[in-house]
């Protein structure tokens, strides 16, 4: 036994060295991986080989569950190492200097997304600083409407839609290019705004003959549930973000970036290789990026932010969402299984299968849940090993995890957050994966609803039925293994119980969270504000002492519909009514007209909604530009705030917003 100690402990401390060595020194990482790596196999090995309970039992089959999805963990660990062992820049080969701006066809996708959205976007793509000449916009509407046909006309932008509307939006992006003849083209989403500079940024890498296709990633301008509901705002990333950023600039290393359907620009002849936007799966956008690649195109990704949205606005839609990435990415492997490719690389191949795993976490995390609950409730065995032993294996083995992953996610992601997200997602997702996997059942291509309003706060028990339930049951084990460790009658399963109990209440946790998801707060605006700090003069040039106002406060958020201004002091001069006309004159946007629609006077704060008189593309192009400012914290690098990092204040964080 003191040998396993003594093992055990110079493990942990080579792990805290390296992971010490490692803040400011890559080649320390990429060892604080690898032995991770070892160490994990080790308990892997040990897990196989000297904890399953005998063949044949019910134990088992539960035991066996558990050890696969951790075989399948630590293969994902090997892929994840794999990724973040490149450091050095990628070197473009400018083969093929353009000697004059090539043709570009922008092509925007749309079923039903409201026409407010689609002006945005049509606005900024207009806005494009790449010459008028060499550019052709199109709408590609699947939903038929002479209202976007006019609102195409308006703006002379190209409008196309088709009789019928198979295969969703790969058969829309394909009917555009039967018309389309540019030899680049620069895919959005109905609500992805683009910057003025997303060809520029984009196109030096076609000064290679082998580049196929460029990504940049997804970024958006509103919170999406975890931030809105558990009213964490921006004090934690979009849960996406830290795939749409790091990942992906990891995965081009090695070319395999994945096309995530918009923000990125093809070469024609890529595109026309592989026969078009693939179709037969309800998300072409993996298939499109794998087939190109497959055909000995290059990727690059530009981590730059070039075009900015809407992420879902509700967890009911973030689940629907997830639900068809979920099941469309299963029907690409399926269909086209990159390990059966001849011109993908071994690590192309790894690359792509472990984003395929992935999909699995609903099922594993399921499975994560589930265990200790069999075994405080049922007694059913899901290892056989004595407290200790496990102690002195597993400790490592976790620690070596958590911490590689904090070293190579810095702020934007951790393993708490990690937990939370899985958590969340994984009762629907486990159906939807298995169900796609096995049942291959047919699925309907859904667009996620953007710009919704909700009038009132709303709680989705059918979504959270089985976070209750679980959390209910979680309850149920604790109290009946509590009353069993007061009695003393735990017999031999003492460390068991202790053991598993630990693991309850850390599920419990995200179970608890999870729960408050699915209430669905308010949302009174269908126009994202954008959050400022802009200072305003002259708040009201009716009054006779506007002149010598002066800097009387600042414009707290911004959108093309209105602003919102926060006073710094009281002013006696002018009374403000509901509906009273204002106009103000506010730094980098002008002079601006409107009306009160709120006035609302919190403690020493005093806080003025202004609802703008008109809304000319004057604003919307205003309020573009600041979606893409330097100040606005929806696209700076994305950190969690130090006081997300821990689970308990996190609940107590949730507790105190409900409760407001």
């Amino acid at each position: 036994m003191i040998i396993k100690i003594s093992i055990s402990v110079i493990m942990l401390m080579i792990i805290l060295i390296f992971y010490s060595l490692s803040k400011e020194s890559y080649k320390y990482r990429n060892l604080l991986g690898l032995f991770g790596l070892f160490v994990s196999s080790i308990y892997i090995i040990w897990r196989i080989f000297y904890t399953l309970p005998r063949i044949g039992t019910i134990d088992f089959i539960f035991a066996f569950l558990l050890i696969f999805f951790e075989t399948i963990a630590l293969g994902q660990n090997l892929v994840l190492r794999l990724l973040f062992s490149r450091h050095k820049a990628i070197i473009l080969e400018r083969t093929t200097p353009f000697e004059e701006n090539p043709t570009i066809d922008v092509i925007i996708s749309t079923y039903n997304e409201p026409e407010d959205i689609l002006k945005r976007t049509i606005i900024g793509c207009l806005n494009i600083d790449y010459p008028k000449d060499k550019i052709n916009i199109y709408m590609g509407d699947d939903g038929k409407r002479e209202s976007v046909r006019e609102l195409c006309h308006h703006y002379d932008i190209h409008y196309v839609t088709r009789e019928k509307l198979e295969h969703a939006k790969a058969g829309n992006i394909n009917n555009v290019l039967k018309i389309a003849s540019g030899e680049f083209l620069l895919l959005l989403d109905a609500d992805m705004i683009p910057k003025e500079n997303i060809i520029t940024s984009m196109l030096e890498y076609f000064e290679d003959q082998a580049t196929g296709f460029v990504q940049s990633p997804q970024v958006f301008y509103n919170m999406d549930p975890f931030q809105y509901n558990l009213g964490m705002g921006t004090n934690i990333p979009n849960e996406q973000d830290f795939f749409m950023r790091t990942m992906q600039e990891k995965r081009a290393y090695f070319n395999a970036v994945l096309h995530v359907g918009t923000n990125a620009l093809f070469r024609r002849t890529a595109i026309d290789y592989i026969g078009g936007i693939p179709t037969g799966s309800i998300t072409e956008d993996m298939a499109t990026g794998m087939l190109i690649q497959n055909a000995g195109y290059k990727s690059f990704f530009v981590k730059e932010t070039l075009a900015i949205g809407l992420t879902s606005e509700n967890f009911q839609d973030l689940m629907k969402q997830r639900d068809r990435w979920c099941r469309g990415n299963t029907q690409v492997i399926k269909k086209y299984n990159p390990l059966l490719m001849k011109n993908l690389t071994f690590t192309q191949k790894l690359i792509y299968l472990d984003g395929f795993v992935y999909w699995m976490f609903g099922l594993q995390k399921m499975v994560y849940i589930i265990s200790p609950l069999l075994f405080l409730i049922f007694r059913v065995i899901i290892f056989t090993a004595n407290g200790l032993d496990l102690l002195l294996i597993f400790l490592p083995h976790f620690l070596s995890t958590s911490l590689y992953f904090k070293r190579i996610s810095g702020n934007e992601r951790n393993t708490i957050w990690s937990h939370i997200y899985d958590t969340a997602m994984a009762p629907k997702l486990a159906v939807s994966f298995a169900s796609e996997f096995f049942l291959n059942r047919e699925l309907k291509f859904i667009v996620t609803p953007k710009g919704t309003v909700k009038n009132k706060d709303e709680f989705n028990f059918k979504l959270a039925f089985i976070h209750i339930f679980l959390f209910a049951a979680s309850v149920f084990a604790l109290i009946l293994n509590f009353n069993i460790l007061a009695k003393g009658n735990y017999g031999v399963f003492l460390s068991g119980i202790l053991i598993n109990i630990i693991w309850c209440v850390y599920n419990m946790s995200a179970i608890f969270i999870s729960v408050f998801l699915a209430l669905e707060k308010k949302r009174s605006r269908k126009t994202e504000r954008i959050p400022t700090d802009l200072a305003f003069k002259s708040l009201i040039s009716s009054c006779e002492h506007h002149e010598q106002c002066g800097h009387c406060g600042s414009v707290s958020d911004f959108s093309e519909k209105g602003m919102l201004l926060t006073l710094k002091e009281y002013c006696p001069k002018f009374d403000f009514n509901i509906n009273k006309q204002v106009e103000l004159d506010v730094d980098s946007i002008g002079t601006v007209k409107g009306q009160i629609v709120r006035y609302i006077h919190n403690d020493s704060e005093y806080d003025v909604g202004i609802e703008f008189d008109e809304n000319d593309d004057n604003f919307i192009n205003i309020a573009n530009k600041f979606r893409f400012s330097i100040n606005n914290r929806y696209i700076q690098e994305p950190t969690i705030q130090k006081e997300n990092y821990s689970i308990f204040r996190i609940l107590i964080k949730i507790i105190k917003n409900i409760r407001k």
